[in-house]
């Protein structure tokens, strides 16, 4: 059985494919296994797939229907024989041989550590040499702490919520049912922000946070620094309140009314952080608000009536003057 899984989405990645591939297998760490899970793309990249497999025995490749990244993600969960599990997303890479080191650091006994890396943006031009998270140790004496931390601006800029920066531990995944929000849960809404979901709930059964500041992972930008905006941030809020309703259908949520109260703490924040935010970033708090009181209103409506059941519990994080610089 491999030590790792290193889980790839496919959909569409022609030109990134080969790229992100060879940065895996070229990783001095060998003893891991790559799977391959082509959703349907119609261009040649089940070919691609097809013929790395061939190439080297350590690669599965999954062809199934196109169903997005998230049930891509979920059918290479089912399929990873690795004790621990690595996103990867299938126009990005690794950093040279920086993976293997990290791997080569980390306890793989500790299954109640979430391990997290740095990243580089690869623009078109070149790689942005300047990483976002800081070195970084989180030990929570009980679930307070840890809830504390998760609804926090700390979690956001000390180790995000994307997946594929991360480490974790397969038995967690498969003992609570851990899976990403597909379409379905989500109303058909494209899996967008499944990687958050799929993090709240994952971490509702951790005791630290292990974060490295070495640069493994390159996330490729498309376009120019300039053209990253929040131009489509409309669709977005929209989505972020069908990723909670997704949330509730999860293990996680239904396992105890402990649980439940912890869920709504972080999920009132990262409410909070989408819809109230203040930005000293011209234009981005006007848009926020213009979302808001407008077609998106009847969905607050909705969540904040459900919120007021929990009032008790997570009032302090609804109404809190906390500060946050984005």
């Amino acid at each position: 059985m491999p030590k790792i899984s290193i889980i790839v989405p496919v959909y569409k990645a022609e030109p990134y494919l080969q790229r992100c591939a060879d940065s895996i297998l070229a990783q001095p760490f060998s003893d891991f296994e790559l799977i391959l899970v082509d959703d349907g793309s119609p261009d040649s990249c089940p070919a691609i797939c097809d013929r790395y497999a061939v190439k080297d025995n350590r690669i599965r490749v999954i062809h199934q229907a196109n169903r997005g990244q998230a049930a891509a993600r979920n059918a290479g969960i089912e399929a990873a024989a690795g004790a621990w599990l690595l996103f990867c997303d299938s126009d990005d890479q690794y950093n040279g041989e920086e993976l293997s080191r990290f791997l080569e650091k980390v306890d793989l006994n500790a299954q109640e550590t979430l391990y997290c890396f740095n990243f580089y943006n690869l623009w078109p031009s070149g790689v942005e040499r300047t990483g976002r998270y800081p070195k970084g140790n989180f030990a929570f004496g009980g679930t307070s702490e840890k809830i504390d931390f998760l609804s926090s601006n700390l979690a956001h800029k000390a180790m995000g919520f994307s997946v594929w920066n991360k480490l974790y531990s397969k038995e967690i995944i498969s003992r609570y049912n851990i899976r990403m929000l597909n379409r379905d849960d989500l109303s058909n809404a494209d899996d967008w922000a499944e990687d958050l979901a799929f993090n709240i709930q994952y971490c509702m059964y951790i005791n630290r946070i292990v974060v490295t500041e070495k640069p493994v992972y390159l996330l490729s930008k498309h376009g120019t620094p300039e053209q990253q905006n929040d131009d489509c941030l409309v669709g977005r809020l929209d989505h972020m309140l069908r990723v909670f309703i997704g949330i509730q259908k999860t293990q996680a949520y239904k396992r105890s009314l402990e649980i439940n109260r912890d869920f709504w703490k972080i999920v009132i924040w990262h409410l909070r952080r989408y819809f109230y935010i203040e930005s000293n970033v011209n234009g981005i708090l006007k848009l926020r608000y213009e979302c808001i009181e407008s077609p998106y209103n009847s969905y607050l409506v909705q969540w904040i009536s459900t919120a007021l059941s929990h009032w008790n519990s997570i009032k302090d994080r609804w109404t809190s003057n906390e500060s946050d610089d984005y």
